[in-house]
């Protein structure tokens, strides 16, 4: 089951998120805001952290750092209304896997997820790990 932080200030966000993965059997946990997001994320493994980039206590950038020090494994996906191509860019560039236009449709959301999830560093296999070892 793949484990999802949602962070959102927006009581009705975090709910549509959290109904829409529930139903693709992903286990959701929600925070109202950075704070609560890190302690949230200190405290539990996720596979996938999806992001309200403008946060009144944490910026995006802020969160990304923190993010990035206590996992640097967990893709981090940002959303917002209101990012201009250079934020974007911004954290794209610093480590975040995809920043999607507030609401999202459920499609972008869902393929930003699989895309986050499939490309993780602990997804990646070693193909000689795959060929039978010869006994001697």
């Amino acid at each position: 089951m793949t484990r999802i932080l949602v962070i959102d200030d927006e009581a009705e966000m975090r709910q549509a998120y959290k109904t829409v993965l529930e139903k693709l059997d992903c286990q959701v946990d929600m925070a109202n805001d950075g704070i609560e997001g890190l302690e949230r994320f200190l405290n539990k493994i996720y596979d996938v952290v999806i992001s309200e980039y403008n946060l009144e206590n944490l910026d995006g950038m802020q969160m990304l750092e923190h993010f990035q020090q206590i996992d640097s494994k967990v893709p981090i996906i940002f959303s917002s209304g209101l990012a201009d191509d250079e934020v974007i860019a911004e954290a794209l560039d610093n480590g975040a896997v995809d920043f999607l236009p507030k609401p999202a449709k459920i499609d972008q959301l869902l393929i930003s997820i699989s895309k986050a999830i499939y490309h993780r560093p602990h997804n990646v296999t070693d193909p000689s790990e795959d060929v039978p070892k010869a006994s001697h």
